[in-house]
């Protein structure tokens, strides 16, 4: 597909994936039964199949936002600032003052 773009002077995502892979069915059969010397000029027909004018996608937008990482989802809820840590309560002493 790249080969056959840059002969063209296309963009590679111009061309349709669903495409190439049924021209390619094809030309597998059509591959395996002619003679050896009539190779070069098929796989010259193969490139100019793939860019048949009728199958060749609209040109694709540029993006301008990298891709992010998701956050790996959590069934536990976030703590809020208040909740981070814990705190221990003070224990009575069981020894009462004497006086």
């Amino acid at each position: 597909m790249h080969q056959s773009a840059c002969e063209a002077n296309l963009d590679p995502d111009r061309l349709s994936f669903t495409h190439a892979v049924e021209v390619l069915d094809t030309a597998c059969y059509v591959f395996a039964l002619v003679p050896r010397e009539q190779i070069p000029r098929l796989q010259k027909h193969l490139l100019t199949d793939l860019r048949e004018p009728s199958t060749l996608l609209p040109p694709r937008r540029l993006r301008f936002y990298p891709r992010v990482i998701k956050r790996a989802y959590s069934p536990f809820h976030r703590k809020r600032p208040g909740q981070q840590g814990f705190t221990l309560k003070k224990q009575r002493s069981l020894l009462k003052n004497p006086l």
